[in-house]
């Protein structure tokens, strides 16, 4: 629990949250050379395996974190010489490694006699009046520690967005930018238009007029540049990510505040929770392992006694009463034991198509058979696993189906016996008891040879997923109900329905560009007004990623895909009829004795792109903004 909190402030001042050095992590080194510790830290002065690692594990775990934290160590009190003479080497070798930022604080021994034996778990101060001269210290260490004076950290692996720390220009200073020129654009026109007033002088064109004027006299250096930009900036993006897209399938991470502080809050959060949970447990198990009956916990027969009655409370013998302190999480260890860290499993969670109770024969036979589905899925057997052959799902079938094929004739009798088990309870729910024999939902595992590589694996979890989606689409178990969990077998449905979208946007844009195409009936226009909707959204992954901070494209971001086309559709459609309404201008008036210029002529064109330009504008502007 002590790492935990040096880990914590570890994190803290390497994000840069607070300045080096300034954190300072107490750890209370009593318990783990303490001479007549009882519990599970005695492990560390005996000769048990792994108590080498524990300690070179914490002496590791202060050296990477004595450039960022200040660590205090709080000795224990050792009457035992030989664990004294351990800890002080300890001690001393991790002082040589970490001398500036690492302190050791020796707790005065109050007496003769250790007392500490009566205290369980052991702390560095049995009790209150032995911890005055540790305010003191405390009190002169950090008197010299750079509470403010010392710039933040910089954080050198990563500014929080799963990118490196980089400088890029924010979108607020792009912003800042646009305005900025603007505003100083119209200013100076103002300025002109002013003094050219006062002298009886043309007014000069506006920054607008400028502008319409370029674009509609270098039509194709500006096609060529709105091409050209965009393309750039669409480069950019996916040189970035590889040339590929990722997207975030975890829709419960979605509404997550995900900042340095926020992960930093949580992560606090979780340490707490961890360091209550240990302090408590130890408490729990000296309070029931330790302590005899008179509360001595000096007489090792008391103690024995007092272990033979927790077991009977536990009711480690017994398999028909419930047993309060066990384990019912979903993660617990199955009938294998522990998955190894890249070991495939695939879990299955069954209910009955009906509702109710998963435990009706009906429902049990279907998961029988389905699960003998798929032990006999073919290839199966290469990557099992298992020894000689192919071990059984890690389920509750093999109990109720003793021999493979008919079920127990007194289910309850056998649904009884999983209350004293850890493995049976955590695959069913929590309202499963002595009372109710019944559970809405059950679970079974398969596990694969944890030798296989995921890669090899990989083409055999395709057909099976295929296996399962028909047998799920078409109802092969009219009386059960069955999901699967696997990581890569979520991935390839999720890319189903990526690829699904992806398919309806791809027709979306074919459509608008016929749409486009007997609008005007023009391939080139219809073709360049696809290409702008392309490019509107593979440029807009560019500021997504450099400038937003935007760290992945999400689902919602998918979907945005089609209120982008339609925007974008409504935009073309919007210049392309302001245009063709500018003709009138150009008509015959029967009233009127002249006419007037064509509508074809190039300066015509001109005057009435300008036009459009600024009736559709507006129009555009006020489209975008509120959709």
């Amino acid at each position: 629990s002590s790492i935990a909190s040096l880990t914590f402030a570890q994190d803290a001042s390497s994000e840069g949250i607070i300045p080096r050095s300034s954190a300072l992590a107490i750890m209370d080194g009593a318990s783990l050379w303490h001479d007549d510790v009882q519990y599970k830290y005695a492990v560390i002065k005996n000769d048990f395996s792994g108590s080498k690692e524990l300690m070179q594990s914490v002496a590791s775990s202060i050296a990477m974190a004595s450039a960022y934290v200040n660590v205090l160590w709080v000795s224990s009190q050792n009457y035992d010489p030989i664990a004294a003479n351990e800890e002080k080497e300890w001690l001393s070798e991790v002082k040589e490694f970490v001398s500036d930022s690492f302190h050791v604080y020796k707790p005065p021994i109050s007496g003769e006699t250790d007392t500490r034996s009566e205290q369980c778990p052991a702390y560095a101060f049995p009790n209150e009046s032995l911890g005055g001269g540790f305010s003191d210290f405390i009190r002169v260490m950090t008197s010299s520690m750079p509470w403010s004076s010392v710039e933040p950290a910089e954080n050198s692996a990563d500014n929080g967005n799963g990118r490196n720390s980089k400088k890029e220009i924010s979108f607020f200073s792009i912003a800042l930018i646009t305005v900025g020129l603007l505003v100083i654009s119209w200013g100076i026109f103002i300025i002109v238009k002013r003094r050219r007033l006062a002298k009886n002088l043309p007014i000069p064109p506006s920054p607008n007029d400028l502008w319409f004027k370029a674009l509609t006299r270098y039509p194709f250096l500006f096609f060529i540049v709105s091409l050209f930009i965009p393309t750039l900036l669409s480069l950019l993006a996916f040189s970035s990510e590889g040339y590929r897209i990722s997207v975030n399938l975890d829709f419960d991470s979605y509404l997550d505040i995900d900042t340095k502080e926020e992960r930093l809050a949580e992560q606090y959060e979780e340490f707490k929770n961890y360091h209550y949970k240990q302090v408590t447990t130890e408490e729990t198990n000296c309070r029931k392992l330790y302590r005899g009956f008179s509360g001595d916990v000096t007489f090792a027969t008391n103690r024995l006694l007092q272990r033979r009655s927790l077991k009977d409370s536990l009711t480690l013998d017994r398999a028909d009463v419930e047993r309060p302190f066990i384990n019912r999480s979903l993660q617990s260890f199955g009938v294998y034991g522990k998955p190894r860290p890249n070991q495939v499993i695939i879990t299955f969670f069954y209910q009955n198509r009906n509702g109710g109770n998963v435990f009706e024969p009906t429902v049990l036979e279907a998961i029988r058979d389905f699960e003998q589905s798929i032990m006999n899925f073919p290839g199966f057997d290469d990557y099992c696993y298992g020894f000689e052959e192919c071990f059984p799902l890690d389920s509750l079938i093999p109990f109720l189906f003793p021999d493979g094929e008919t079920i127990v004739d007194d289910i309850d009798s056998i649904l009884r016996g999983f209350l004293g088990t850890e493995m049976a309870l955590s695959k069913v729910d929590k309202f499963f008891g002595r009372d109710n024999l019944a559970s809405n939902v059950t679970m079974s595992q398969v596990w694969f040879d944890d030798d296989i590589d995921q890669n090899e694996l990989e083409p055999f979890l395709e057909k099976l997923y295929e296996m399962l989606w028909s047998t799920d689409q078409q109802r092969k178990y009219p009386d059960m109900v069955f999901t699967w969990g696997n990581s890569y077998m979520e991935t390839l449905e999720s890319n189903e329905a990526l690829n699904h979208d992806a398919l309806w946007s791809s027709a979306s844009i074919i459509f608008i560009g016929l749409m486009v195409f007997f609008k005007v009936q023009n391939i080139f226009v219809a073709t360049s007004a696809v290409l702008c909707l392309v490019l509107a959204f593979t440029s807009a992954l560019y500021w997504c990623e450099h400038h937003f901070v935007f760290k992945e494209l999400t689902m919602m971001h998918v979907a945005g895909l089609f209120v982008m086309l339609g925007i974008g559709a409504d935009d073309i459609f919007l210049t392309i009829d302001t245009f063709d309404h500018t003709k009138v201008e150009y008509t015959d008036d029967s009233n009127s004795k002249s006419h007037l210029r064509s509508y074809e002529e190039p300066d015509a064109i001109r005057e009435r792109m300008i036009t459009s330009y600024k009736i559709a504008g507006s129009m555009m502007l006020v489209s975008s903004l509120t959709t």
